[in-house]
């Protein structure tokens, strides 16, 4: 998922359910309720701060807030650079629950550049 989005110039809700399908589809063995979140996220060095310029859930997530953004996975950025955050939460189901291994959720996250321009739009 993050790979493709950080080829384009904008996105829509279309194209990032589409690409959600084909992830599920290569999960096909993971428990129902995976959800994903796509984020475009701009450094202001001024401030010392990042501001979400747009985030949409996929699946069962939610948006991201600007309190809720994970400086700790982020690369370092210049001034007003902007990157793609790609999120994906897949709920883990033992195969045996006599190991004590209980349900889960495995999270992922990958922060990527824009691959031709300088900020991906979100197209309404």
């Amino acid at each position: 998922m993050a790979d493709i989005t950080s080829r384009q110039t904008e996105v829509t809700n279309a194209f990032l359910n589409d690409l959600y399908v084909l992830q599920d589809n290569l999960l096909s063995r993971a428990p129902d309720g995976a959800k994903a979140r796509v984020s475009s996220i701009q450094y202001v060095a001024a401030d010392d701060r990042y501001r979400v310029l747009w985030s949409q859930p996929v699946g069962a997530g939610v948006a991201l807030d600007v309190l809720d953004v994970p400086r700790a996975i982020l690369p370092d950025m210049a001034n007003l650079d902007t990157i793609i955050l790609t999120e994906l939460m897949v709920p883990y189901q033992p195969f045996n629950s006599w190991l004590n291994i209980h349900v889960t959720e495995w999270s992922f996250a990958l922060a990527s550049r824009p691959r031709f321009v300088s900020s991906i739009a979100m197209a309404e």
